[in-house]
């Protein structure tokens, strides 16, 4: 079994539990031990965009940091702070100067300086390089076919590309691909790359709903009937704006690692579909999944 250290971030550990949870037992089972990062805080949520902002780094910094004492790498399956760490991991790397005046915050906790060593890692990552989805394919017991599943990529997982290099910005393949690795059909739809609201949903909720409904709308012209995703604020938005929808004009959201546990039979209780706004059973159970 290996293990690599893992870092949850505070949604998965509040609100998306059943993100957390079905990621761990999932890569369990294919013989990575995700290792929760002892003493992590917020990550701080969204990079900061003004090059000066020295004091917003101090965060992911810490947890990078951190997981320095454990191992060189750091896992995390939310899109927000893969970002946040992968970006803020990449500026003291090569800035000396931020580096230096980051350490100053942090040398009452680490007595060596950081300078950037932890490799920052998605989950799907680990799937697509570590494990490969050759190989996954080997090891789901169910294939879930029956799911059209359009792959939601959004904002954060690939941009910018200059500094996150997971995959092309404009043509991604990796979601789609392990979507294919598990027996289901990747659905290929104009919106996969929209922005589905993000933190708008918190001041301006209709915009935030107005553009999650059209990303629902084209995934559904494009024959889905279900759409995967890796973030939790992306979960929360395109399930928020079909609230109002009966259950047959609903479609269903799930995280990856979720449909990932589906495929590898984990205990459905561990999956967390009950937690879901809108129930994904129905489908499931049409199609036997469950």
């Amino acid at each position: 079994m290996k293990t690599i250290q893992y870092y949850p971030g505070c949604a998965l550990y509040i609100k998306a539990k059943n993100f957390d949870i079905s990621a761990k037992e999932s890569f369990k089972i294919l013989g990575i031990n995700l290792e929760e990062l002892t003493s992590w805080t917020c990550c701080g949520t969204a990079f900061p965009l003004i090059d000066t902002n020295i004091m917003n780094l101090v965060a992911p910094i810490r947890n990078l940091a951190n997981a320095n004492k454990h191992g060189c790498k750091l896992a995390t399956g939310c899109n927000c702070c893969y970002n946040t760490l992968k970006r803020a991991n990449l500026a003291i790397k090569q800035d000396k100067e931020k580096q230096k005046k980051i350490n100053l915050f942090l040398e009452r906790d680490f007595q060596v300086p950081y300078s950037g060593e932890v490799e920052t890692l998605h989950l799907l990552e680990l799937l697509r390089d570590e494990i490969g989805f050759d190989k996954l394919t080997t090891q789901i017991k169910t294939k879930l076919k029956g799911l059209n599943v359009a792959c939601f990529y959004g904002c954060l997982l690939l941009r910018p590309y200059d500094e996150i290099q997971l995959d092309k910005p404009e043509q991604p393949k990796i979601l789609d691909d392990f979507v294919k690795s598990l027996g289901a059909k990747a659905i290929d739809f104009p919106y996969k790359l929209k922005c589905c609201g993000s933190y708008l949903t918190v001041k301006f909720p209709e915009i935030a709903k107005q553009a999650s409904e059209q990303i629902l709308t084209s995934a559904k012209k494009a024959g889905a009937n279900a759409i995967t995703v890796s973030c939790p604020l992306c979960f929360y938005n395109l399930e928020q704006a079909q609230k109002e929808l009966t259950p047959e004009k609903q479609i269903p959201i799930f995280y990856f690692t979720q449909i990932l546990g589906l495929a590898l039979e984990i205990d459905q209780s561990l999956l967390g579909f009950d937690k879901h706004r809108v129930d994904p059973r129905f489908l499931l159970k049409k199609h036997n999944l469950i």
